[in-house]
């Protein structure tokens, strides 16, 4: 199986220090054969998606699942 994180544009959100900033907001990640199958399998699991207002939906396939931690205090 193939792993997608789906992102959206839309909707609103902070920093830590309370501002308002533009960025993708991660709406979730599945899994499926292609990203059509893993889209579906997420809001199949996370019905109340469909009652959110997105529309401008962007899904991305995830090559690994290694993660790397980052700060911007230790650069």
């Amino acid at each position: 199986m193939r792993k997608f994180i789906f992102l959206t544009p839309e909707g609103s959100t902070q920093t830590p220090t309370g501002d308002d900033i533009e960025n993708l907001q991660v709406l979730g990640i599945a899994e499926g054969v292609d990203e059509k199958v893993a889209f579906r399998k997420l809001a199949k699991e996370n019905d109340f998606l469909f009652n959110a207002g997105y529309e401008d939906i962007l899904g991305i396939e995830l090559k690994s699942e290694k993660r790397y931690s980052f700060s911007f205090s230790k650069i």
